[in-house]
């Protein structure tokens, strides 16, 4: 998410006016402004999402209690840094910041939702505390950004090609550019336990393959993977 939020200009093509519209009415639910643009023939459209990243994550459908709020903004995290490039990350993100409505009844600007402006002692006494949501997101990505840094397969230009593993999870296999690492990023999108078959992986044999994230190494006999509501995988050889 920028400092602004979400555009929805991108979605379009790719949802259908269904899908985009329950979108729609989730952020609206989750707290979201909305910026419009006015269209040629005078009708008016949405074109951005006023949010803060984690409050846009918060809550939905199938979880409107927010249950695996933390566990879905981890999952959105490791979803972008499994790709090619290099992430970024707003410092509004960083630190999991909900709505600030007040700074939008402030100023009348609805951008300003996500623009929360924390004073050193805030950030302090919220990061000094293990318990916080704060806290304990941070650690998380902190620890998620060095794991990332170290693994060759996750080099700006190394090789990605998409996993065809069905709706229930986001799948990227990436290579070193030597070959000599290969990582099969797989991220559980649902909030439910799945169990995900390593045959779709197609895993070399004679390799030995284990999860930097959780630690566990795969057996060369074992068929399947249990995953958690909003877990990643990192699956390599290295």
């Amino acid at each position: 998410a920028s400092h602004d939020g979400f555009g929805l200009r991108p979605t379009e093509g790719l949802l259908d006016d269904d899908a985009r519209e329950n979108l729609v009415q989730r952020l609206e639910q989750n707290g979201s402004l909305f910026t419009w643009r006015t269209m040629q023939d005078g009708t008016k459209k949405i074109y951005e999402a006023n949010i803060t990243l984690y409050s846009a994550l918060e809550k939905t459908d199938v979880d409107p209690n927010g249950r695996y709020a933390m566990q879905r903004f981890i999952a959105a995290h490791l979803v972008m840094f499994s790709l090619e490039g290099v992430p970024a990350l707003y410092i509004n993100s960083l630190l999991a910041t909900e709505n600030d409505l007040d700074e939008v009844s402030t100023s009348g600007i609805n951008r300003r939702i996500n623009r929360k402006k924390h004073t050193k002692a805030f950030i302090d006494s919220r990061l000094s505390s293990t318990h916080t949501r704060e806290r304990i997101l941070f650690d998380t990505l902190k620890t998620l950004i060095k794991m990332r840094a170290a693994q060759a397969a996750f080099h700006p230009n190394a090789t990605q090609f998409t996993l065809q593993l069905g709706r229930d999870y986001f799948g990227v296999w990436r290579q070193s550019q030597d070959r000599g690492q290969s990582v099969f990023a797989i991220t559980n999108l649902t909030s439910t336990a799945k169990r995900l078959q390593l045959a779709d992986l197609n895993l070399i044999e004679i390799e030995s393959w284990r999860d930097l994230i959780g630690g566990a190494r795969l057996l060369s006999h074992q068929s399947e993977m249990g995953l958690d509501p909003y877990q990643t995988v990192w699956i390599t050889n290295k």
